[in-house]
This record gives structure tokens, sequence and C-alpha cells, in this order.
């Protein structure tokens, strides 16, 4: 492994967020805060040294997410210009698979949801029970290089569809991006940042890659049909309700106005 002396690590990939910005502004929103602003991409969607070690230099930054994050954005770049899944390659669609798998544990949310349940256990079981095998931070770590793969094979068994948003309609990020359903829940919405339960196998899980694309993933099940546009039509909704980044950054736009999309919800 390689130091890391990078200060920014982009949760959210810059070359992802980039598509849902215009010369590399882009709006956030802080439902925390109740406030909005127009920054540069650089900017937003980063944790200073979120993915370093703590006891040494060694960073996923550099060593696992510096492929990945190149990798992916080429990728939807290629399916942004054909609007068509058709012309990707093998190769093209591991890269991609493999981001989606690693966005969706990556989150600052993800770290602090295995925090919480430490907590639950010693204060629920026994203060002498623990989940840590080294310490938090590391086992964090550890685990995104682990439940990575587990959830690259899952979306693989999957059929991948690419939804176009209708001339008025624009697709939002937040700042939990990857959404995941199971049939007829639409009263509830599970997100895949938890590291503790193992990573669960969703019958649906929807990635927005830009404001007119939406990759689907499902399950072989005609009856999922339904249920896979009840969830793109509600897709900014769950964005903004599952932004859950403990300092408040929840949506990222282009074209709109943080304003504008809450008065929609």
């Amino acid at each position: 492994m390689s130091c890391d002396n990078t200060k920014r690590h982009h949760y959210i990939p810059q070359g992802v967020l980039n598509y849902f910005s215009h010369k590399r502004k882009i709006w956030w929103h802080s439902k925390k805060l109740g406030m909005q602003q127009k920054q540069d991409l650089r900017e937003v969607a980063f944790k200073k040294h979120f993915y370093k070690y703590p006891e040494s230099n060694k960073s996923l930054e550099i060593d696992f997410f510096t492929e990945i994050d190149s990798d992916a954005p080429k990728v939807i770049e290629k399916i942004i210009d054909s609007k068509s899944l058709n012309m990707l390659k093998e190769d093209d669609k591991k890269k991609l698979l493999k981001y989606i798998a690693s966005q969706s544990l990556r989150t600052p949310q993800s770290f602090y949801s295995m925090g919480n349940f430490e907590r639950t256990i010693k204060e629920q079981i026994h203060e002498n029970i623990t989940i840590i095998k080294e310490n938090l931070k590391t086992d964090y770590l550890n685990s995104i290089v682990i439940n990575t793969s587990i959830c690259e094979e899952i979306l693989k068994s999957k059929l991948m569809y690419l939804y176009k948003a209708n001339e008025d309609e624009k697709f939002i990020i937040g700042d939990c991006p990857v959404l995941t359903f199971n049939k007829n829940n639409r009263k509830e919405i599970d997100i895949i940042y938890h590291v503790f339960p193992p990573v669960i196998n969703y019958d649906m899980y929807f990635f927005p890659i830009s404001e007119k694309f939406l990759l689907i993933f499902l399950n072989n099940d005609l009856s999922l049909i339904d249920d896979m546009f009840f969830y793109i039509k509600t897709h900014n909704d769950f964005q903004f309700i599952n932004s859950l980044d403990p300092t408040g950054l929840a949506l990222y736009f282009r074209s709109v106005t943080p304003a504008t999309v809450e008065t929609r919800l």
C-alpha cells in the first residue's frame, strides 16, 4: 500500500457528481442546517482523511478507490453518450458494478451506523460485548473491501436497466445515493449503508448516473415491474428523505435550486 497525502476523500467521486453539475459547479442543500449553496465539485461530498487507517498512512483512497473512481465516470459517460447499455463490454460492466457496490458502503453514514450498532449492543446486551476486532475505523475500512465484493456479486445476478427521464424530469443524487427496495415495500425504504448486518440481497437497486439517467438492478421477476415504475416516479423523494450525512449535506442539483425541489416533496 502507498502513502496517502490527499486530505479530501470524496465519498461520492467528483467524476460522478460532474453529471449533476454545470461547469463543475453544483447545488447542494442541507436538511439539517436549512442551507443551500452552489459550489465547485471539489468542495462537496468529502471528508478529510475519511478513508485513512488510524494506525498508519495506509488509505483506501489510494489503494482501493483510485482505480474505481477513475474507471466509473468513463463507463457512465459511455452510457450517457449512447443512451443505452448495449455498447458496454464485460469489462465496462465489471467496473460499473464494482463502483456501485462500493458506493453503497463508502458513505459517512455507513461508518456512523457501524458505531451506532456497537453502542446499541453495549447498551442493550452487555458492555463487554463488542463487534470490533481492531478499532472502529479500521474495521469499517476493512469491511468496505470485503462487502464491496459481496455486493458486486449480488448486483451481477440481477437484470440491469437504464431509464431515461422524461423531458420535464430531472433526477437528483443524495449523500446515500444507492437506494434499495423489496417487493411491495412501498411504505419503507432500506438503504445499504449498513455494515452490520452483512450486505443484504434486495429485490431492487436504484442509482442515478446523471440528471437524465437512472440505473436499475432487478431480480428476474416480472411482478417487480410495477414496483420499479413506482420507485422511478418517487426516486427524488426517496433521495431527499434518505440523505443522512450527519453534517447535513443532502442533495446535489444542476439547473434547479433546492427550494424548487422541496416544493415538490
